[in-house]
């Protein structure tokens, strides 16, 4: 009877940190920040594994944070080829001292498309939940069921895909992004409050060139067959993967580039 009932109070709690995600759009908080927490924004433009934008967020997308070795990430704005893909990767900065069993992240968007509903990777998150809706996504996680208890840690807790197609910018809401511990809930400060995001500020399209670094190579037939067959989500650059310009990104266009950097074809 014991472990049951503590079954279902673990249960009842993971069900309220998700059911808070849900609804947590709909509703204005009366809770203050609480000062020991913050969480910070960064985007990734060309799908390696550093930050391209953001303030006070790690360069490496997947460190942990606050990381004192890496080099922080500092520009406001990004640059971005028109209908280009990219990330948004939210940090939890600093934890407050307080044990989690729970993290929601809220980001509202304009100007910009969203390509994929969030993710939580939150290391730990064992009960995920989404919600999204016209300029804003939300992802949320639950650490699980006793034994696995509440934790401490810091560092990227979730993504967002986005599709450049207009200028716009991407916002962290610090009322509705939240630690949750086994009695309240505590909200962050997000810093920054907005990344501008510059559609029209990289270079033009290149054709052919599937990750966007201004070359076309191998690596862009890979990406694009890998994306073809579903292994892979989203490229960075998808109007330079679909090489033939026919709405498809599949091994036609992966092949095309092939023949075009062994030198068979003289233009894409």
């Amino acid at each position: 009877m014991f472990m049951t009932r503590r079954f279902l109070v673990a249960a009842l709690a993971i069900a309220g940190v998700l059911a808070g995600l849900l609804l947590g759009s709909a509703q204005t908080s009366a809770h203050t920040p609480h000062p020991g927490l913050s969480f910070a924004i960064g985007i990734n433009i060309d799908g390696d594994s550093d930050n391209d934008c953001g303030t006070g967020v790690p360069m490496s997308v997947g460190n942990g944070a606050p990381d004192p070795v890496s080099v922080q990430v500092s520009n406001t704005t990004c640059e971005i080829r028109e209908n280009a893909a990219f990330r948004a990767n939210v940090y939890l900065m600093a934890n407050g001292g307080l044990a989690a069993d729970g993290l929601t992240s809220h980001v509202t968007f304009t100007g910009v498309a969203s390509s994929d509903r969030g993710d939580s990777v939150w290391e730990g998150c064992a009960f995920e939940a989404t919600a999204f809706d016209v300029g804003f996504e939300n992802t949320g996680c639950a650490t699980g069921l006793p034994p696995a208890g509440p934790l401490t840690g810091v560092g990227l807790i979730a993504t967002f895909m986005f599709l450049c197609t207009d200028d716009g910018s991407i916002t962290l809401d610090p009322t509705e992004t939240v630690v949750t511990d086994e009695e309240l809930e505590e909200h962050g400060e997000a810093g920054p409050d907005m990344l501008t995001v510059d559609c029209q500020g990289g270079l033009p399209e290149l054709n052919g060139d599937s990750d966007c670094n201004g070359s076309v190579n191998s690596i862009d037939a890979a990406l694009i067959l890998q994306n073809g067959a579903g292994l892979l989500a989203n490229v960075p650059c998808p109007g330079g993967a679909d090489v033939d310009d026919n709405g498809m990104i599949n091994a036609i266009d992966a092949a095309l580039v092939l023949q075009f950097t062994a030198g068979l074809l003289d233009e894409l």
